[in-house]
């Protein structure tokens, strides 16, 4: 006969580990997927915040440009009534002088206050409180105020002054600028303010004399004749944009509808020199090319992009800065991804370290778990193995595993192992054992244990009387139907009722032999059908053992007068 073909060999491995590196792999696809989504969600978060907080930020610098406005048309307001708006002469005008420099004292946003009149004349205070003024004007050390005057003199000439003041606004000196030429009527804020009763604001521009961004309010007095000015620096605006930086490498830019950069924390990039001319520069010639693409791509209905340049990625936020008369001014808020999500790449790296960390420490584990599983499994193995060379009896003792499959199993096979060797020790007993009393007291009880059954009778059926006599019994009886009863034989009877079984013993004639009674638990194991067939079976063999020892024990009957007749003839011969 050909022996089957032999499976194709396969690459094995132990089991301690596959559990070892299985605990290590799931760990380390748990860490990737917590990893993947908490760092998706941090930088989304990031990026959200970012944009809230850039959204914030412009806010503020809206709400402070508010307030830097508010003090000065307040004061311009005030100044549209005080006398100074109807002084004819200097000295009128001089005697007015302490209101000014009180405003320029109490707000420092104040670059200067004027009054220019419809005959020429004009007056203006100015704070000396930079460097590069001070020079320009060659102010005297104790100088603190300076007053520019242009009067018209009754010979029709114009005469410039300057009027340099100390903190106590005492006159430190007085000098006549020859050189001094100025008339307010050919400037843009005094033809507005002239041709309006409101007040009037300017595009932002850049101060000739202090070099300082600014822009300048100016409204006609209340009896005519005048128009009050004041000049109002920005620079708080770029010193709030430095400080409002949602991250270090943060561009922020205040730029007009024509580009025009009004502020940016380093003020000294905006201001274009050209001889005597100072002007603001473009946001292209800022050299910001972060910011210059954000004002590309954003527009009405996009303030919030994502963008990238030649070498980074941008989240770019355009706010409309709606302080001012003037339309289309913008914040720009130019935030790099790099820093944004830095944090969170950090905390994702500190993870990954947590994570490997972790498996580190559990590979002990696993390694140990599996170990103690395939101790287990080689236990069984080797139960496996000692059936196969049909060791069936198991005499080796084991500890219960914390593993209950694993128990579950060593439970089946020393079940198996018993039943089998059950079998073959019933088998054994009927083909050897001569008396049938004897060997139905060691098979009903080998029958009881391979079954696994709590008690079970044997009845041997008397012909003549009709009745089934108790001839053994072994394990508890709580039912049993005692030392004899009258029994109607019916062969198709076989009955499991209530935790009792009834099985007929029928020989090979089909003729009773005797009833096999067995008390079970009643539970699913000792119901079902294959354990009543098993039962059957086994019942099968007996009643052909019963059958045979009757046979033989007629046959010793019927020759037993034969064989004393034949010894008695010997006998006589002798």
């Amino acid at each position: 006969m050909p022996s089957p073909p032999k499976a194709p060999a396969v690459q094995v491995w132990p089991i301690r580990l596959i559990i070892a590196a299985v605990v290590v792999l799931c760990m380390l696809l748990l860490a990737v997927a917590v990893l993947t989504l908490g760092h998706y969600s941090s930088r989304q978060n990031a990026i959200a915040n970012a944009a809230r907080t850039a959204q914030d930020a412009g806010r503020l610098i809206t709400e402070q440009a508010r307030r830097m406005l508010e003090p000065a048309q307040s004061t311009l307001r005030h100044l549209s009534f005080d006398p100074i708006a109807r002084a004819g002469s200097l000295d009128e005008r001089l005697d007015r002088l302490p209101v000014l420099l009180a405003e320029l004292s109490a707000n420092r946003l104040l670059s200067s206050l004027f009054v220019g009149y419809d005959n020429g004349d004009f007056i203006l205070a100015r704070p000396l409180d930079r460097a590069e003024v001070q020079r320009s004007v060659q102010a005297p050390a104790q100088a603190a105020f300076l007053v520019q005057s242009m009067t018209l003199q009754p010979d029709g000439t114009r005469r410039g002054e300057y009027l340099f003041f100390t903190d106590d606004q005492r006159l430190a000196e007085r000098r006549l600028q020859p050189d001094y030429r100025f008339d307010p009527r050919t400037r843009p804020w005094y033809d507005a303010a002239v041709a309006t009763a409101a007040p009037v604001q300017s595009l932002p521009y850049v101060f000739f004399t202090t070099r300082q961004v600014g822009l300048t309010l100016s409204q006609r007095s209340v009896a005519g004749g005048s128009v009050i000015g004041i000049d109002v620096v920005l620079d708080d605006l770029a010193d709030r944009l430095a400080e409002l930086r949602v991250t270090p490498g943060t561009r922020m830019a205040l730029v007009t509808a024509r580009q025009e950069v009004l502020a940016h924390p380093d003020m000294t990039r905006v201001l274009r020199v050209d001889g005597e001319s100072i002007t603001l520069k473009s946001l292209s010639e800022l050299d910001e090319p972060a910011l210059a693409e954000l004002a590309r791509q954003t527009g009405p209905g996009n303030p919030i992009v994502q963008y990238s340049t030649a070498h980074e990625d941008w989240l770019g936020v355009s706010l409309d800065f709606d302080v001012w008369q003037t339309q289309g001014t913008q914040l720009l808020v130019a935030m790099p991804n790099a820093e944004l999500v830095g944090e969170s790449e950090r905390r994702r790296l500190q993870m990954m370290a947590m994570m490997a960390a972790v498996a580190a420490l559990l590979l002990p584990v696993g390694w140990k778990a599996g170990a103690s599983i395939g101790r287990n499994l080689d236990r069984l193995s080797r139960r496996a193995e000692r059936i196969g060379r049909f060791e069936f009896a198991d005499v080796h003792r084991r500890k219960p595993s914390w593993i209950r499959e694993v128990n579950d199993l060593s439970r089946a096979m020393d079940g198996m192992g018993a039943t089998i060797d059950s079998f073959l020790r019933i088998s054994e007993t009927m083909a050897h054992e001569p008396q049938v009393e004897r060997m139905l007291e060691q098979v009903l009880q080998q029958f009881v244990d391979a079954t696994r059954c709590g008690g079970g009778a044997v009845y041997l059926l008397d012909a003549a009387q009709g009745r089934m006599v108790l001839s053994a019994s072994a394990g508890a009886l709580p039912s049993s139907p005692g030392e004899d009863f009258v029994y109607s034989a019916n062969r198709d009877t076989s009955e499991s009722t209530q935790g009792r079984m009834t099985l007929e013993l029928r020989g090979r004639t089909g003729q009773l032999e005797g009833l096999l009674i067995l008390h079970h638990d009643g539970d699913d194991a000792d119901g079902d059908e294959s354990f009543t067939a098993f039962a059957r079976r086994l019942s099968s063999m007996l009643a052909l053992s019963i059958e045979t020892r009757q046979l033989i024990e007629s046959q010793k009957r019927l020759l037993g007068p034969v064989n004393t007749s034949a010894v008695h003839q010997r006998r006589e011969r002798r």
